[in-house]
């Protein structure tokens, strides 16, 4: 059976999918998605120490990517 995590993250490629095909956009690249999953994780975590370690994990990982 399916982890919550896993369905939550399939339904939101899905979403993501559905935006992107009703406004005529072309694909979202893979860092971007995955940006966008890490984003989504961490607005929906309740532990604060996760929430934060989670919010460092992302402003390293786009400074790496985005050269910040």
């Amino acid at each position: 059976m399916p982890k919550d995590d896993d369905i939550a993250r399939r339904e939101l490629r899905e979403l993501l999918v559905m935006l992107r095909d009703g406004l005529d956009q072309p694909p979202l690249s893979v860092k971007f998605r995955l940006a966008m999953e890490a984003v989504l994780d961490l607005l929906g975590e309740q532990n604060l120490g996760k929430r934060l370690a989670a919010r460092e994990h992302i402003s390293a990982y786009l400074a790496g990517t985005w050269g910040e």
